[in-house]
This record gives structure tokens, sequence and C-alpha cells, in this order.
């Protein structure tokens, strides 16, 4: 995120910051399970040494943020949650309901049908590396996947239609 956007690590950008790079880190171990390697999973940090949190378990949860006990899924409890760890669970998730479909806990707005992994990585890397600015907060990420999106595949399309779905089912418009 440093050579791309330059994120400010404070705020809503530091979210969107951290956020996006347990986005991309996710895809490299998708991209890696793709060639043979190991499995992959909506979790981050699942092998960081946590003996608190008992077995199975991971630093943040990109399908259900809440589970950690500490991360927001909804813009709507940002209020509560403003450190960059926990609030990056809003774009977690938007990004989760993007590739896989779902239905975000706190607002139970459902996304059908996701996009996959693979043009969901696409689309917020270029919101990331083209329209994201160091300050950019959460509806302004919103409207850079938006552009994205319509950049890679019409303004029209299936994945700009889902792209608005995921960031409206966790409160950004």
């Amino acid at each position: 995120t440093e050579r791309t956007a330059g994120l400010i690590y404070n705020g809503e950008s530091g979210g969107l910051n951290e956020a996006m790079s347990d986005i991309l880190g996710t895809g490299v171990e998708w991209y890696a399970a793709q060639q043979g390697g190991r499995e992959w999973n909506w979790k981050v940090g699942e092998d960081a040494f946590t003996p608190s949190n008992g077995n199975n378990d991971a630093l943040r949860y990109m399908d259900d943020p809440t589970r950690d006990n500490y991360s927001v899924d909804n813009y709507r409890n940002y209020p509560q949650q403003t450190e960059v760890h926990g609030s990056s669970g809003i774009a977690n998730n938007a990004f989760y309901l993007l590739v896989q479909g779902g239905t975000n806990r706190t607002s139970g707005i459902a996304v059908a049908n996701g996009i996959g992994m693979e043009k969901g990585l696409k689309v917020f890397y270029r919101a990331l590396s083209t329209y994201m600015t160091p300050s950019t907060t959460f509806a302004q990420a919103r409207q850079a996947t938006i552009n994205a999106a319509t950049d890679l595949y019409g303004a029209n399309s299936t994945e700009v239609q889902k792209v608005k779905e995921s960031w409206t089912a966790v409160g950004v418009n």
C-alpha cells in the first residue's frame, strides 16, 4: 500500500491500509493454492501465535470480522472502533462479499453470487493503484472500486453492480 496510494496509517485511510494488506495477502494465498500450495481461507494471521484465542484461530476474519470480538464489519459501527486493525473489517468484509457473496452480519444485507477472487483482486488493486489517495475514506474507496470495475468490465457490468452491493452491505454508500 505504501508504493501505490500511500494510504495514511490513521483513521479511515488507516483501516483501508490494513484491509488492502489483508486483501492482497489473501490473494497471494489463493494464487499459491491454485498452484498446488496449501489451502487458503478467509482468515488473516492464522499462523500467528495467539494462545489466548484457542485452537484454529486467526488475528482477523474477512468473512466475519466481528468473530474476533474486536473488529467491526459495518460502517455504522465505525465510531466505536476507529483503530486501524479493527476498522479494517469494513473493507475486508466488502471484499469477501464481492468475491464470495454472502450476508453482512450487522446489516443483514446479502450479496448473491460474488464475482470470484481473480476479478475481485483486479478491482481492488486497480482502485488502490489508480484511484485511491493517501487520505481516502471508506466512501471514497467505494467510488474508487466502482471506477476500477467500470474500467475493467464496463459501466453496466455485473461486476460494477456487485461492487456497489458489497459496499452497501457493509454500510458504505
